[in-house]
């Protein structure tokens, strides 16, 4: 074991209490890391996907139902989601949103909107996928005023109306050092900030990546490490508030 791993080991063993990967696709990495066990996770669907199953395995996992606006070309049965939803162990809705390269932006909306409402009327956050199409969500936002993450969050600019509202940010260790959203998370204050890796078929879940991203965000910020870790954690779980209500 190298230096650089038990570095990594030694630190999640400290704040082991702490550490959340706000969004991880469990079930489609290849090569998923044995914290993954004993540690807070948010684990989306893609495809409507049940992964509840998961929970044997991964006890501190919370599972979201959803479709990715990539899923806008097919046919969705919102009466099976609904029931779905309706017979509990979920802990939000997504991943769902707009995508840009998709193309065919009106069912994409569509299919959102449906989510929206499904979030609203079973009182879970949203997991946003968001990439192109800003001014058609904070459309959207305006009237629904929805709460949730909006997840691997990459924007140039933050518009001021998303910080009035109950949306997070997360912050993805997959985010480059050189890109604008960096400078923007300097900047955007640590109480609506979430950490994730996006971990999918193509990276794994690797916790050290979490690790790594928990700790450039708080050199960001100038704070220290527990500190930064505490408040995500406070974060994560007022971001899940309603999942224990609801899962009873």
């Amino acid at each position: 074991m190298n230096a650089n791993v038990r570095y990594h080991n030694h630190i999640a063993s400290e704040l082991q209490c702490y550490f959340v990967d706000s969004h991880v696709h469990l079930p489609r990495c290849h090569v998923v890391d044995a914290a993954y066990r004993n540690h807070p996770c948010l684990v989306p669907a893609v495809e409507g996907e049940d992964n509840r199953f998961l929970i044997q395995r991964y006890g501190r996992a919370s599972i979201a139902l959803g479709y990715h606006p990539r899923m806008a070309c097919h046919a969705i049965d919102w009466e099976s989601m609904a029931d779905l939803l309706g017979s509990g162990g979920f802990a939000a809705i997504g991943e769902c949103g707009l995508d840009k390269r998709l193309g065919n932006l009106p069912r994409q909306m569509e299919v959102f909107e449906r989510q929206i409402c499904l979030a609203r009327d079973f009182d879970l956050p949203l997991i946003i996928h968001c990439v192109g199409h800003q001014d058609v969500l904070l459309a959207l936002h305006r009237r629904y005023r929805f709460r949730g993450v909006l997840h691997a969050f990459h924007w140039r600019h933050l518009p001021p109306p998303l910080l009035t509202g109950d949306l997070f940010f997360g912050y993805c260790c997959r985010l480059p050092l050189d890109a604008k959203a960096q400078t923007l998370f300097a900047s955007l204050p640590l109480d609506r900030i979430l950490v994730e890796t996006d971990g999918d078929e193509h990276t794994g879940a690797r916790w050290s990546d979490l690790i790594e991203a928990y700790g450039r965000l708080a050199r960001m910020k100038g704070l220290p490490l527990p500190e930064a870790a505490r408040q995500i954690s406070d974060n994560y779980h007022s971001l899940l508030a309603a999942e224990a209500g609801f899962l009873r």
